[in-house]
């Protein structure tokens, strides 16, 4: 079996810097991340430069905070500068400065409503932050605090969707561009073999059937509680029927006993292309979340991710799984209360293959690097002639 790269953009500064001096291109982008992780820094980053590799104008490479001295003598050399999620230090502090006597254009890049002050009862709420302890207000009034006023420093924003930069607009009063989170073509590679056979394994008559929910964060438990009352009893009524979480979860009280039964199997998280093969061994992908201000502004990414395996998606309508799921065509959309009645259905009636079909071409279409590019390079060229 051919060996995976879980951590492909593992290369060198010296190689990093190389992709800048590719011949025949006219304009350089630099991203800056604070260290590499498989989560925003793989989306956000990675992936956008890897988009860049299609385009004949522009090129883009990445670097980190503690590369930011090495780099400080290539300025002139770069014409964007787009800092993603980075918290306001002082060697970027410094870093940023040198950009400006460099009369540089600079953008942030955020995933996430955590750039606002206002919103952090709203975030501790939302990802089951323990208020009584002192801690937390300490981590996150720092954390929200440093990426404000990183925002206040930079010229121009990018945010994954609407509802998110309607919300970094109303914050920085300044110009905001939408970029999707989407695929890389390591995810696509893999997702094509996974997506081929598991449609060969579904010309078998299946004994069990597998809801998936697959965790990146330790912060679900109320987007669990959400749906506890519902997912225990489709087990209950249907002894055939497992719920498989992959990452990081810590289940709700009233779901601990099926845990222990083994009718709720807890697997560990996993790297980023295992996680395409787990997606797909699931037979629904479910995302429940508590639906507010905090969780309209995240991407739709665990739609995109389970659509390219051949693995359908129950989700709640917040604002990008509205715009991009269309009900019982390519996927599903559960308020509170449609969860036991749209999985059981789907169990008793089996899917759909034109819905399956239906949502890997949505995705495969919209959310791969190679249909990204233009989009990017539309907004880089207008962040460059202001």
């Amino acid at each position: 079996m051919e060996k995976i790269n879980s951590e492909p953009w593992n290369i060198s500064f010296w190689e990093r810097l190389e992709i800048l001096k590719k011949e025949n291109i006219k304009q350089r982008v630099v991203y800056i991340y604070e260290k590499a992780d498989s989560s925003t820094f793989r989306y956000r980053v990675y992936n956008m430069c890897q988009s860049l590799d299609y385009s004949s104008k522009w090129v883009g490479s990445y670097f980190f905070e503690d590369e930011l001295p090495l780099l400080g003598e290539y300025i002139e050399k770069v014409d964007i500068f787009i800092f993603v999620r980075t918290r306001w230090s002082i060697r970027i502090d410094e870093f940023i400065n040198k950009i400006k006597k460099a009369t540089k254009p600079i953008v942030f890049d955020t995933d996430d409503l955590v750039f606002d002050v206002e919103k952090i009862p709203l975030i501790m709420n939302t990802l089951n932050i323990d208020f009584n302890n002192p801690e937390n207000y300490s981590y996150w009034f720092s954390y929200v605090s440093r990426l404000w006023l990183m925002g206040k420093k930079c010229d121009f924003f990018i945010g994954t969707n609407k509802f998110l930069c309607d919300k970094i607009e109303n914050t920085f009063k300044k110009p905001v561009f939408i970029v999707n989170n989407f695929l890389n073509n390591e995810q696509i590679k893999i997702s094509a073999r996974l997506f081929s056979q598991k449609s060969k394994e579904r010309i078998q008559k299946k004994k069990f059937f597998r809801v998936g929910y697959f965790s990146g964060t330790p912060s679900h438990i109320n987007d669990f509680k959400k749906i506890s009352s519902e997912m225990i009893r489709l087990l209950e009524d249907c002894p055939n029927i497992t719920l498989e979480v992959t990452g990081y979860m810590e289940f709700p009280d009233n779901m601990k006993d099926l845990a222990n039964k083994k009718r709720i199997i807890h697997r560990p998280f996993v790297d980023f292309l295992t996680l395409q093969r787990k997606i797909s061994e699931v037979d629904v992908n479910i995302v429940p979340l508590v639906d507010n201000e905090f969780t309209n502004c995240k991407s739709e990414l665990k739609f995109f991710e389970a659509a390219v395996v051949g693995t359908i998606t129950c989700a709640i309508p917040t604002f990008v799984y509205k715009e991009n799921i269309n009900n019982e065509k390519n996927g599903y959309l559960c308020e509170e209360g449609d969860w036991y009645s749209t999985i059981k259905t789907v169990y008793e009636k089996g899917i759909d293959q034109s819905l399956i079909l239906s949502a890997n071409d949505y995705c495969l279409e919209k959310y791969s690097p190679k249909k990204q590019v233009e989009n990017i390079e539309k907004i880089l060229e207008i962040i460059i002639k202001k």
